[in-house]
Formats: structure tokens, C-alpha cells, sequence
């Protein structure tokens, strides 16, 4: 009888893995395939719009772009969530990677919200060891936090110090 219990459990908890996996794939390839389909799109209909009607579409493709990083993001962070966070670390240049990360070109907002990213770097090596991989996807979703509930006029303040010469103090404030 143990045995039997024992196997039942086992399925049913292998038979639900299952089902989240083919949800999570599902959602992954939803989130992933319209952006693409939107680029395919907006090449063939480019050549064929105003000046205006060009700079509109270039501008939802980029917001498409955006959320399609995003979702990528969320995925590398569900996939760690799920296996186990396996870190890669290396030397990385921390000063680059915010200044990408916090360029207002980067973010979506509904119209009518505004914000402003502050960086400010005081350490004096921007260099550090970590996985920019993790640790880039950990900024993004912090920026993005900050963006959804900070209300219409967002003001994010990041700020990097090096209290000794091997640590790097970086803070992320916002209003909100």
C-alpha cells in the first residue's frame, strides 16, 4: 500500500511539473513570438508609410523590443527559480551596465506618467565580479518596481560607492 501511495504521489507530482512547464513554455513563446512578428511586419510596411506614421511604428516596435527584453529577463529568472540559481561570475564593467540599463529609451510607461533615472557613480573602478547576467535582470526588475508604483512622476536615484576596496555599495531609491 505504501508503494502505491508512494507511485500515485510521484505522478500526480510529475503530471503538474509537466502541466507548468507547457504553461511557462506556452507563455514564453506567446511573449516572445509578437514582438518578432511585429519586426517582420513593420519591414515590409515601412517603405510604404508617412514620415510620421514611420516614427509611430518605430516607436511601438521599440516598445515591443523593450517588453520583449523584458520577458526574456523574467524568463532567465524563472528558469533559476525552477533549477536552482546557478551563478556565472565575472569581471564586468558595473558602470556600462547601468548606464544601458537606465537609459530612458530602454523603459515603457503608459502616456501621461513621466520619469527620471539618476545615475551616479562614485566608486572609483567600475569593474566588479558577479554574474551580469543575474545581477542585470535583478536591476531591471528593481527599475521596473519603481516605475509601476511610484505614481505619475517617477523619480529613480541609483548610486554606486565603494566603501573599502572590496565592496561596492549600490542603492536604488525612488519615490514611490
Amino acid at each position: 500500500a505504501f508503494c502505491v501511495i508512494h507511485l500515485y504521489i510521484n505522478y500526480r507530482n510529475e503530471k503538474r511539473q509537466r502541466e507548468n512547464q507547457k504553461e511557462y513554455i506556452d507563455s514564453i513563446v506567446h511573449d516572445l513570438k509578437h514582438p518578432v512578428e511585429n519586426q517582420k511586419h513593420l519591414c515590409y510596411l515601412l517603405p510604404h508609410l508617412s514620415k510620421e506614421e514611420q516614427i509611430e511604428q518605430a516607436e511601438k516596435n521599440r516598445q515591443d523590443l523593450n517588453n520583449m527584453l523584458h520577458s526574456i529577463d523574467r524568463m532567465l529568472l524563472q528558469s533559476t527559480d525552477a533549477h536552482g540559481i546557478v551563478l556565472t561570475p565575472k569581471t564586468f564593467n558595473l558602470q556600462e551596465m547601468l548606464a544601458l540599463i537606465t537609459a530612458p529609451d530602454r523603459w515603457n510607461t503608459r502616456e501621461g506618467k513621466s520619469f527620471h533615472i539618476r545615475l551616479r557613480f562614485e566608486a572609483p573602478d567600475p569593474m566588479i565580479s558577479g554574474d551580469p547576467h543575474f545581477l542585470q535582470a535583478v536591476f531591471q526588475n528593481l527599475i521596473d518596481n519603481a516605475l509601476k508604483y511610484s505614481g505619475e512622476e517617477v523619480e529613480i536615484d541609483i548610486t554606486c560607492t565603494a566603501p573599502n576596496n572590496k565592496q561596492m555599495l549600490i542603492t536604488i531609491q525612488d519615490n514611490g
